[in-house]
């Protein structure tokens, strides 16, 4: 009963900041709507939630180096987008990545923890120059990717902290999975369409 009421109010504080910030959709603020962005995005919340639950999957050292990486990578993504680079399609890359993450984590068949890293730095790179192509002309990207990759650290470790539970379960974690693959393949549809 303590643990789930710490792991509550764990989940609330992290979700606080998102809550507080007065005009989510403006990009001129800096810090705060780095870290409301991937609260507020369907798409970023439910891959970097998975990026966690994936980890927990796959154990070890995996626990840390895939959210880890998936972080750097983030900045790395958006340091592209700062400097012009676009990708085609980027919008449905993002909405992929839940699907993928998803599915990934519905398989039987465990990555080892470079691979998965890897897999994670890619979708990652999508994240950060998705956030980037969204801020304003105005923003402080400084300040607002130190925001985006506390929320994405904050995501990660959320989604760790609620599959930690189920780390000898593996059957439940591809269960709790299946709903967000099919949400990823829904968002991925409306962004192809």
């Amino acid at each position: 009963m303590k643990r789930k009421l710490i792991l509550n109010l764990l989940a609330c504080a992290l979700l606080a900041p998102a809550l507080a910030c007065a005009h989510p959709q403006s990009a001129t603020s800096g810090f705060l709507d780095g870290l409301s962005h991937p609260f507020l995005g369907l798409d970023h919340l439910l891959a970097m939630l998975m990026v966690g639950v994936f980890a927990v999957q796959l154990g070890g050292r995996a626990i840390w180096i895939v959210p880890a990486t998936f972080v750097a990578a983030t900045f790395v993504g958006g340091m592209l987008g700062a400097a012009g680079i676009a990708i085609p399609l980027l919008e449905p890359l993002v909405a992929a990545s839940v699907l993928l993450l998803g599915l990934m984590v519905m398989q039987p068949a465990r990555l080892d923890a470079y691979w998965a890293a890897g897999l994670a730095a890619i979708f990652a790179l999508f994240h950060g120059i998705a956030h980037t192509a969204e801020a304003g002309a105005d923003a402080n990207l400084i300040s607002q990717f130190v925001g985006f990759m506390f929320a994405t650290a904050s995501l990660h470790l959320l989604g760790i902290l609620a599959a930690w539970p189920l780390r000898h379960r593996l059957g439940m974690l591809r269960m709790v999975a299946a709903p967000i693959a099919i949400g990823g393949a829904c968002l991925l549809i409306a962004r192809l369409g």
